[in-house]
Protein backbone atom coordinates (compact mmCIF):
# COMPACT_ATOMS: atom_id res chain seq x y z
CA UNK A 1 0.00 0.00 0.00
CA UNK A 2 2.84 2.39 0.81
CA UNK A 3 4.45 1.84 -2.61
CA UNK A 4 1.11 2.52 -4.30
CA UNK A 5 0.54 5.66 -2.24
CA UNK A 6 3.96 6.94 -3.28
CA UNK A 7 3.24 6.35 -6.97
CA UNK A 8 -0.08 8.16 -6.61
CA UNK A 9 1.60 11.10 -4.88
CA UNK A 10 4.56 11.37 -7.27
CA UNK A 11 2.76 10.69 -10.56
CA UNK A 12 -0.95 11.29 -9.92
CA UNK A 13 -1.52 7.64 -10.82
CA UNK A 14 -5.11 6.54 -10.30
CA UNK A 15 -4.68 2.74 -10.38
CA UNK A 16 -1.43 1.15 -9.20
CA UNK A 17 -0.13 -2.43 -9.29
CA UNK A 18 2.52 -2.64 -6.56
CA UNK A 19 4.82 -5.65 -6.82
CA UNK A 20 7.67 -6.71 -4.52
CA UNK A 21 9.99 -9.69 -4.92
CA UNK A 22 8.96 -12.21 -2.25
CA UNK A 23 12.00 -14.42 -2.99
CA UNK A 24 11.60 -18.18 -3.36
CA UNK A 25 10.35 -17.60 -6.94
CA UNK A 26 7.29 -15.61 -5.86
CA UNK A 27 6.12 -12.00 -5.77
CA UNK A 28 3.80 -9.99 -3.54
CA UNK A 29 1.20 -8.07 -5.56
CA UNK A 30 -1.44 -5.55 -4.58
CA UNK A 31 -3.65 -3.37 -6.78
CA UNK A 32 -4.85 -0.03 -5.42
CA UNK A 33 -7.09 2.79 -6.65
CA UNK A 34 -7.29 6.38 -5.56
CA UNK A 35 -10.78 7.29 -4.52
CA UNK A 36 -12.49 9.93 -2.39
CA UNK A 37 -9.16 11.24 -1.14
CA UNK A 38 -8.00 7.83 0.05
CA UNK A 39 -6.17 4.76 -1.15
CA UNK A 40 -8.56 1.86 -1.78
CA UNK A 41 -7.42 -1.75 -2.19
CA UNK A 42 -8.90 -3.32 -5.32
CA UNK A 43 -8.75 -6.78 -3.78
CA UNK A 44 -6.43 -8.44 -1.31
CA UNK A 45 -2.65 -8.34 -1.40
CA UNK A 46 -1.51 -11.72 -2.60
CA UNK A 47 1.43 -13.97 -3.31
CA UNK A 48 1.73 -14.80 -7.01
CA UNK A 49 3.78 -17.11 -9.19
CA UNK A 50 5.44 -14.66 -11.60
CA UNK A 51 6.03 -17.32 -14.25
CA UNK A 52 2.32 -17.58 -15.02
CA UNK A 53 0.62 -14.58 -13.42
CA UNK A 54 -1.69 -12.55 -15.64
CA UNK A 55 -3.55 -9.52 -14.30
CA UNK A 56 -7.32 -10.09 -14.10
CA UNK A 57 -9.16 -9.48 -17.38
CA UNK A 58 -11.18 -6.70 -15.73
CA UNK A 59 -7.99 -4.79 -14.83
CA UNK A 60 -7.70 -1.20 -15.88
CA UNK A 61 -5.81 -0.87 -19.18
CA UNK A 62 -3.65 1.86 -17.69
CA UNK A 63 -2.23 0.41 -14.49
CA UNK A 64 0.82 2.17 -13.07
CA UNK A 65 3.32 -0.57 -12.14
CA UNK A 66 5.57 0.15 -9.16
CA UNK A 67 8.11 -1.88 -7.21
CA UNK A 68 11.11 -4.12 -7.66
CA UNK A 69 9.04 -7.23 -8.27
CA UNK A 70 8.48 -6.10 -11.85
CA UNK A 71 12.23 -6.02 -12.54
CA UNK A 72 12.92 -9.21 -10.58
CA UNK A 73 10.48 -11.12 -12.79
CA UNK A 74 10.70 -9.76 -16.36
CA UNK A 75 8.48 -12.59 -17.64
CA UNK A 76 5.63 -11.26 -15.49
CA UNK A 77 6.26 -7.73 -16.74
CA UNK A 78 6.23 -8.87 -20.37
CA UNK A 79 3.07 -10.98 -19.92
CA UNK A 80 1.21 -8.00 -18.44
CA UNK A 81 2.72 -5.16 -20.49
CA UNK A 82 -0.52 -4.45 -22.38
CA UNK A 83 -2.25 -3.50 -19.09
CA UNK A 84 0.59 -1.31 -17.80
CA UNK A 85 0.88 2.34 -18.77
CA UNK A 86 3.96 3.28 -16.75
CA UNK A 87 6.56 1.31 -14.84
CA UNK A 88 8.63 2.55 -11.89
CA UNK A 89 10.71 -0.46 -10.88
CA UNK A 90 13.22 1.26 -8.61
CA UNK A 91 10.70 2.84 -6.22
CA UNK A 92 11.02 2.04 -2.52
CA UNK A 93 8.50 2.57 0.29
CA UNK A 94 8.72 6.04 1.83
CA UNK A 95 7.75 6.62 5.47
CA UNK A 96 6.10 9.93 4.55
CA UNK A 97 3.60 8.01 2.39
CA UNK A 98 2.85 5.73 5.34
CA UNK A 99 2.11 8.82 7.45
CA UNK A 100 -0.22 10.17 4.75
CA UNK A 101 -2.10 6.85 4.72
CA UNK A 102 -2.31 6.84 8.52
CA UNK A 103 -3.54 10.44 8.63
CA UNK A 104 -6.36 9.72 6.17
CA UNK A 105 -7.44 6.68 8.20
CA UNK A 106 -7.33 8.70 11.42
CA UNK A 107 -9.35 11.54 9.87
CA UNK A 108 -11.98 9.01 8.78
CA UNK A 109 -12.21 7.68 12.34
CA UNK A 110 -10.69 4.31 11.46
CA UNK A 111 -8.33 3.73 14.35
CA UNK A 112 -7.09 0.70 16.25
CA UNK A 113 -5.23 0.23 19.50
CA UNK A 114 -1.44 -0.20 19.31
CA UNK A 115 -1.57 -3.93 20.13
CA UNK A 116 -3.93 -4.47 17.17
CA UNK A 117 -1.43 -2.99 14.68
CA UNK A 118 0.12 -6.06 13.07
CA UNK A 119 1.83 -6.73 9.75
CA UNK A 120 -0.15 -8.20 6.88
CA UNK A 121 1.49 -11.61 6.45
CA UNK A 122 0.70 -12.60 2.88
CA UNK A 123 2.91 -15.68 3.03
CA UNK A 124 2.00 -17.78 6.04
CA UNK A 125 4.13 -20.84 5.27
CA UNK A 126 7.83 -20.08 4.97
CA UNK A 127 10.40 -22.78 4.38
CA UNK A 128 14.05 -22.36 5.20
Amino acid sequence: AVLAAGAMRRHAASVVAACVDARMGEAYLGIYRSGAGALVAAGVDRLVDPTNFILPSDSEPSLFAVGGGWSAYPEMLQANASNLSTIEMDALPDASDLLILAASQFAAGRTISPHEAVPNYVRNDVTS
